[in-house]
């Protein structure tokens, strides 16, 4: 089973064709929806809000657009959430993909729509890009 990551910049079409990869039969997955995700974990939460305060969290889960305003404001911040988030979301993409592999009638690829592949150092995790 091929494992492709699929990029590109804002408005290239990423979402367009995964969707389409997806009717046509891969498994796809987006990096944005994991990321999304773990903004809900408790741990994530918990050392976001260590880092930034209160006002980045929401009933419990971090408010995307308040955590935006802060953590993109200086490089070093930007950086300090990359590096928290990138592994995690590192470590979800391995689980999935080892979910398609344990799949009696694997999908014939699997696709993850990634919009910083290269400038997160994954694209060694694809078999293409």
């Amino acid at each position: 089973m091929p494992f492709v990551g699929l990029t590109g910049g804002l408005g290239a079409g990423k979402s367009t064709a995964l969707a389409a990869l997806e009717r046509a039969g891969a498994a796809v997955l987006s990096t944005d929806r994991v990321v999304h995700e773990l903004y809900e974990d408790d741990e994530v939460v918990s050392v976001v809000r260590g880092r930034f305060g209160d006002a980045i969290e929401r009933d419990g889960v971090v408010d995307r657009g308040a955590l935006a305003r802060v953590a993109f404001a200086t490089a070093e911040d930007r950086e300090w959430l990359e590096q928290l988030l990138w592994p995690r979301v590192g470590e979800r993409m391995a689980a999935w993909r080892e979910s398609l592999a344990q799949r009696p009638d694997p999908p014939r690829a699997a696709v993850v729509e990634v919009p910083l592949l290269f400038e997160s150092g994954m694209e060694d995790l694809f078999d293409a890009t």
